[in-house]
């Protein structure tokens, strides 16, 4: 199977305006500070991404923000082909991580190594890109040459 998307781009700053809600304000307000804040349960201590009113295990209204300092890692990833925007060339690559907690966050996803070396479960090492509108950068292998062509691809395993 051909695999090959040559050098994956990731735009300085997403498309749109940054508008948050009293749900969402605190962790946009963690992004600004270098922090990734997600909620907590303070009845039941379940963790929680995205924010909402409501504890989705217990009900409560009764919850916290407080940062993830756990290792992320690798839950799935995808290579966006299609331009959809102008402020965002194609191609370019978007994960999700897990963290120790239970919460999936979405990044764009820079890939410091070969292609081939993308697992299910690896860990990631996570910074947080500010400007207009802060987002979540997912880096894999950093420190080695990157390589985003590959005529045998395998991906991995569920």
């Amino acid at each position: 199977m051909e695999w090959s998307y040559g050098k994956l781009e990731t735009p300085s700053n997403f498309v749109g305006e940054l508008e948050t809600d009293p749900d969402s304000a605190p962790f946009w307000e963690g992004l600004a500070v270098g922090e990734i804040r997600v909620q907590h349960c303070n009845l039941c201590g379940t963790y929680r991404f995205p924010p909402g009113p409501f504890c989705l295990n217990c009900g409560s209204g009764r919850q916290v923000y407080v940062a993830l300092n756990s290792t992320p890692r690798l839950f799935s990833w995808i290579v966006v082909n299609r331009s959809t925007h102008e402020d965002m060339p194609a191609p370019y690559a978007v994960a999700v991580v897990e963290y120790e907690e239970g919460v999936r966050l979405p990044g764009a996803l820079r890939v410091h190594a070969d292609v081939r070396k993308l697992d299910i479960g690896m860990p990631v090492k996570i910074t947080i890109e500010t400007g207009r509108r802060p987002f979540i950068a997912v880096h894999v292998g950093e420190g080695e040459e990157c390589n985003l062509s590959s005529a045998d691809r395998q991906y991995p395993r569920m």
